[in-house]
């Protein structure tokens, strides 16, 4: 094809006139000329011009020669001579043809068209067609427009099969040597090699077509060719509760925070869970959690009479506002049977003002008891919160690691 970006059409108003040196025509260019209501192309050599409509609309805004062909009120007439532009159609100067407005078609030579069949058959004149053939180079022997294309004026056989791509999830089912083939659901790129005793599919782009992790947050692994959600991290700055969705296989989770409350009111951050995904357990009596606590006081371990409560504990409340909470968790996902609770193992520090101490919490049963679980036996979604009115003050945040 030539160089230019778009076909491009040459326009006049001037009539007569057509495309010339100046212009700097391509060929097969286009060409409309108003006045002459015509429509030609630029020929093979890019200087002459090939008019393509031997019938056209009378038009009174150009001039015709001799036999010239034209279509007036659904008749076509042959110019009896030279016709100067600026009259309007005169039956005098013409005569017809054809077409519903005539006297019928006859056979013979109209000049650019010759009519035989008793009127049913139009043909261009072969001295026309013949002129338009020497302009453009023939095909290739044995060749045809299904096999050869047009470029730069010439002929160009049309590329095998091997020299197409194929995109597709699945390899395509009858390739050839040397096809291409993108791998739509990984970005694999592959060539069907033949090596001489065998051939198969070779991938050329390395490994490099691997999709993207998902682009939720979390921080993912890539395990058996797929994507994995190793760990999240929750900022809690501002609020009051914040929430995650369980990864589909994870069995257990391992938590670590360090989190910060805003007011000097005892509270103590918790848990609570949802295993069908939308509601959360939150009864006053759902979990439980016991231990002992490890004191700078004068009590140096203080046993931790075990309570039910709505949350399940991440340490022991604090009241002072200074210091913030520091704790680390394993929590297991999945339960073996329904008649299983879900126990928790906590350690953690915190500061109490109304003991001016210093607590750490060596071991807490934090449990989430099986009463009102049902037979569902995997957490789909935890939620982080205070066992009373509270909330989170920055730099809050807690790291959620899958175990699977």
């Amino acid at each position: 094809m030539a160089s230019r970006n778009r076909i491009q059409t040459f326009r006049s108003t001037d009539k007569l006139a057509r495309p010339e040196a100046s212009d700097s025509p391509l060929a097969g260019e286009l060409y409309v000329n108003y006045p002459d209501k015509q429509l030609g192309v630029v020929a093979a050599d890019a200087i002459q011009t090939l008019d393509l409509l031997p019938v056209r609309f009378f038009s009174s805004t150009t001039d015709y020669s001799t036999n010239d062909l034209v279509a007036q009120a659904g008749s076509i007439y042959k110019a009896n001579g030279s016709i100067a532009s600026g009259n309007p159609f005169n039956p005098a100067n013409w005569t017809a043809i054809g077409g519903s407005g005539g006297s019928g078609v006859t056979d013979g030579d109209k000049g650019d068209v010759i009519v035989s069949g008793t009127g049913a058959t139009w043909l261009l004149d072969p001295a026309i067609t013949a002129a338009i053939a020497a302009k453009e180079p023939a095909l290739p022997a044995g060749g045809t427009t299904s096999n050869f294309l047009r470029g730069d004026k010439t002929w160009a056989a049309v590329p095998a099969a091997g020299a197409r791509i194929d995109v597709a999830d699945t390899a395509p089912s009858s390739p050839v040597d040397n096809q291409l083939w993108w791998q739509s659901s990984t970005g694999g790129f592959f060539i069907r090699f033949n090596d001489g005793s065998s051939t198969q599919w070779v991938q050329v782009n390395g490994a490099s077509g691997i999709a993207d992790a998902p682009a939720d947050g979390g921080e993912y692994v890539r395990v058996n060719g797929v994507w994995r959600q190793k760990s999240r991290t929750l900022i809690l700055d501002g609020l009051t509760t914040a929430e995650v969705t369980v990864p589909t296989g994870a069995r257990m989770v391992k938590l670590t925070g360090a989190i910060y409350p805003t007011t000097a009111t005892y509270a103590a951050p918790g848990w609570q869970a949802s295993v069908d995904g939308t509601n959360y357990i939150a009864g006053a009596s759902d979990y439980y959690h016991v231990g002992f606590t490890h004191a700078t006081g004068s009590n140096a371990f203080v046993n931790a009479a075990g309570a039910a409560s709505a949350v399940g504990y991440l340490t022991y409340g604090q009241d002072y506002t200074p210091l913030g909470i520091g704790f680390e968790m394993t929590l297991p996902l999945a339960r073996p049977s329904t008649g299983e609770s879900f126990v928790g193992m906590v350690r953690g520090t915190y500061y109490r003002t109304l003991a001016a101490d210093a607590y750490q919490d060596n071991v807490i049963k934090s449990v989430l008891l099986s009463t009102n679980l049902g037979s569902n036996l995997t957490i789909k979604k935890l939620k982080f919160l205070w066992n009373a009115a509270q909330t989170f003050r920055a730099p809050s945040t807690i790291d959620c690691e899958w175990v699977y």
